[in-house]
């Protein structure tokens, strides 16, 4: 179950990312075995599911939500380089996999995300310059920086805005 009446929504969107990460490893494995084994419309059916629940994390906008949806496609997409490698695949099933491999725009995704953690870092300096200590404390004692980001200047706060902002367009 997820805790939704937690205070850390950070961490809210972190369990479902590792079912799909381990969703899509288990499928690509078992496509791979279904390869070996030569069951060959088993293995793309695997192949497909396996994309399919990689491409249900698409819309998300945070970086972690990005790079999870990058490793589950490339193991899936390990898997069907495997097929191509035995002469597995059937030409519709061809056809299928580089309509996939076509709506993987990795580059134009990373670009709506970086806005997304821009306005999370805006966000979180605004939350830190008014409420130092718990700031401070978030980062944990062992963090070297929990000690200065309590005394930090107002206006430093307000330039690592800026410079989050900058860099995002």
């Amino acid at each position: 179950a997820v805790p939704w009446e937690q205070e850390d929504s950070a961490a809210i969107i972190l369990p479902h990312l590792a079912l799909v990460r381990d969703i899509t490893r288990a499928y690509s494995l078992r496509a791979s075995a279904r390869l070996a084994l030569n069951e060959r419309d088993e293995a793309f059916r695997d192949l497909q599911v396996g994309l399919r629940v990689a491409n249900l994390i698409s819309s998300e906008s945070f970086y972690v939500c990005l790079d999870v949806r990058r490793s589950a496609v490339a193991n899936a997409l390990g898997s069907a380089a495997e097929g191509l490698a035995r002469h597995s695949w059937s030409d519709d099933q061809l056809r299928w996999l580089a309509d996939c491999a076509s709506d993987c725009d990795f580059l134009s995704a990373y670009a709506a995300v970086w806005r997304t953690e821009a306005a999370m870092w805006v966000q979180y300096w605004t939350w830190a310059s008014q409420n130092r200590r718990q700031a401070g404390e978030l980062l944990g004692q062992e963090f070297a920086a929990s000690a200065w980001i309590r005394r930090m200047p107002t206006g430093w706060y307000y330039r690592h805005q800026l410079a989050v902002v900058s860099e995002a367009l």
